[in-house]
């Protein structure tokens, strides 16, 4: 019974926290794609991951009749994070006894298991669909393995379970630094067995990796419409293994402090009041016991090195758990101390410990009833045009969608399609093959367009090339004007942009017309763990967001464009809009072209004082020479009216020096005129 408990424990405590916050809808990120591709067997991006797409798909022919399939999917992830607190809290047990084997490892082993699953982002992949708790099975299985082999079956176990980890994730590659020294550290089996032994071992763990990826050309053979990748000869499938489209992108490593003063934050989240015992045990390893300290800092360096600095991956939240899982066995020496004190001391602490960041983490996690990922998507399909094209930049957008057309199925008479794919060779012949569309000359556009401003160009070239084959071509991504066909036009459409012919072309408030309002969202009592990257004057930046903010703003932004569609007509009712904004969203005001229309509404509506306020913050900001020209000129009236002419003549020499337009020029000329 003690045996059991160790794992027993941990596994059920697991399925409890995940029971409770566990839902039934999809969630953000790329889980849409997951739960597609699983429903679809269909290919998911680089590298692919095959094991999942297999393990968790049998799972649903025997547990969606009952449970749903949305459910049965999230499930899979609940019942993986439950095998892999049961295998930290083995290894935890196997660890402490290494160490001492005099002291009772059970219950520190017992409450390093059950801390990490009280974890934010450890409780957050036991409810997603996603690979992620998958793969920290796999690795608290090697993690044990590694703790206690002694028997050529234990390594060979140890070659089976590194391959099947990578096959889960490809960031169990990370852990190859920290072989290299356990090999070091065991080098007495190595002369025992011999290199030929040691051999096999890698060749198992490279089978083991690789043959689930053979399963690539096939699920590639079904021409699923929800395909991301075409992988079929042996050199696409290499390159679609290694990984390259993101590793290889421009900006995809680098040194970001914000990225590593949120990665202090993200551990100091997950680990809450099991910072103690943590530290405690870090201390007592790095003083009493050096080498098991080197052998467990050459697993966790490693993993967090190149999470920090591989900028290209936005959920490295859940990459850091690939440290916390080996940073148990220091949780389990530091609560070995503190039963130094007494079993009461030691088990209350743990039991205290493990009820905090339960009652701190499951109002956060709770997705029973959570439905506004799926909102979003429904919001993004209500208003498009029968038989449209629906383009769209992030995963987010596409999955969920593709999730909504797919097992409820909604709105399957859109076409819905991902801007990153325009322009694949294979994804253009599949839409000329299966759908009649035109294929426009990607690749001269690439080449006369920089890198960054791709995806408008591309979104321009394939409504050029199929507005006639279809009615229109709906987008988030607003087409550019200077490349449009002269027939066509791109109007605001709520959310999205509207590319048609010209007639077709009005403004129509129907595709502003959404149950759902930015107010009724809920921005509060949620932790910060999407990143997207914005522009700045400095460059490309990577912030935090809530994910609920991927909702909240573009509602919040297509309210500002029918504040600007107002604006020249009815001052009074976009004023009205543009603070209903600003009071929703105070960061608003940081937006250079929201401020200078909120300057423009409280001006144009006789409210001299308020539009000096807004648009002297703005200059402060050093807004883009396209808005400052404007807000210089304006700023200038303001003083001319308000009897100050040596003031109004430096705004207005500052605005001509900005290059105005033709029309604002020509009034410069004429108030300068005078000085």
């Amino acid at each position: 019974m003690k045996r059991g408990a160790v794992p027993g424990i941990p596994f059920l405590l697991s399925l409890l926290l995940s029971a409770g916050t566990v839902g039934t809808h999809v969630y953000w990120q790329d889980s849409g794609y997951f739960l597609t591709a699983v429903r679809e067997m269909s290919v998911l991006y680089p590298h692919g991951f095959v094991l999942y797409l297999v393990l968790c798909k049998a799972w649903t022919i025997v547990a969606a009749p009952v449970l749903g399939f949305t459910l049965a999917v999230h499930a899979f992830s609940s019942l993986m994070a439950a095998a892999g607190a049961a295998f930290t809290a083995l290894a935890a047990r196997d660890f402490l006894t290494r160490l001492d084997p005099r002291k009772p490892p059970e219950i520190p082993a017992i409450g390093a298991g059950c801390l990490l699953s009280a974890g934010y982002c450890y409780g957050h992949a036991a409810i997603l669909a996603k690979t992620y708790a998958l793969a920290y099975a796999l690795l608290a299985l090697l993690l044990w393995l590694l703790v206690r082999a002694e028997r050529k079956r234990d390594f060979l176990a140890m070659g089976a379970v590194l391959g099947l980890s990578w096959a889960a994730h490809p960031s169990a590659v990370l852990l190859v630094p920290g072989l290299l020294v356990y090999g070091w550290a065991r080098r007495d089996r190595i002369r025992d067995w011999g290199w030929g032994f040691f051999g096999g071992v890698v060749l198992l763990a490279a089978a083991c990796a690789f043959l689930p990826c053979l399963l690539l050309p096939v699920l590639s053979a079904r021409e699923s419409t929800a395909d991301l990748a075409q992988p079929r000869s042996p050199k696409e499938v290499v390159a679609f293994l290694s990984g390259e489209r993101f590793t290889q992108q421009e900006g995809a490593f680098g040194v970001s402090p914000s990225r590593m003063a949120a990665a202090l934050r993200y551990a100091g989240e997950e680990y809450l009041v099991a910072a103690l015992p943590l530290v405690l045990g870090i201390w007592i390893l790095a003083r009493k016991h050096r080498p098991t300290a080197a052998l467990l800092a050459g697993w966790v360096v490693p993993v967090v090195l190149v999470t920090l600095l591989f900028e290209g991956e936005g959920q490295f939240d859940q990459w850091l758990v690939f440290a916390y899982i080996p940073l148990a066995l220091a949780v389990a020496v530091g609560l070995a101390a503190f039963l130094e004190r007494g079993l009461r001391t030691a088990v209350g602490g743990i039991a205290a410990a493990t009820l905090t960041m339960a009652a701190v983490n499951l109002p956060l996690l709770n997705q029973r009833g959570y439905l506004w990922a799926e909102q979003y998507g429904r919001m993004l399909l209500r208003n498009v045009d029968s038989g449209s094209a629906l383009l769209l930049s992030r995963d987010d957008q596409i999955g969920i969608c593709r999730y909504l057309q797919g097992l409820p199925g909604e709105r399957t008479d859109v076409l819905l399609l991902s801007c990153s794919q325009l322009g694949e060779d294979w994804h253009d012949r599949r839409l000329a093959r299966t759908r009649g569309l035109g294929i426009p000359p990607y690749g001269l556009l690439r080449r006369a367009k920089d890198e960054s401003a791709w995806v408008r160009v591309a979104v321009t070239a394939f409504a050029n090339e199929n507005i006639g084959r279809l009615p229109a071509v709906f987008s988030d991504i607003q087409p550019d004007p200077d490349l449009l066909r002269q027939e066509l036009s791109a109007v605001p459409a709520g959310m999205l942009w509207k590319i048609t012919t010209r007639d077709q072309a009005a403004i129509d408030l129907r595709y502003w017309d959404y149950p759902v309002q930015p107010e009724d969202i809920p921005r509060k009592g949620v932790r910060a763990r999407a990143h997207s990257v914005y522009s700045s004057p400095q460059g490309e930046e990577t912030r935090a967001e809530i994910y609920e903010d991927r909702f909240f703003l573009p509602l919040l932004w297509a309210r500002v464009r029918l504040a600007d569609l107002d604006l020249p007509r009815e001052p009074a009712r976009a004023l009205e809009r543009y603070e209903s904004v600003r009071k929703a969203y105070p960061e608003a005001l940081q937006d250079p072209r929201f401020a200078y229309h909120l300057g423009l509404a409280y001006y144009s509506t006789g409210k001299q004082a308020e539009s000096a306020a807004v648009w002297e913050l703005l200059l402060q900001a050093k807004p883009p020479p396209e808005i400052g020209v404007f807000v210089h000129f304006y700023m200038g009236e303001l003083y001319r009216e308000s009897g100050r002419p040596a003031g109004a003549a430096e705004f207005y020499r500052k605005s001509a020096s900005l290059d105005p337009p033709p029309e604002l020029e020509k009034v410069l000329r004429e108030r300068l005129a005078g000085h």
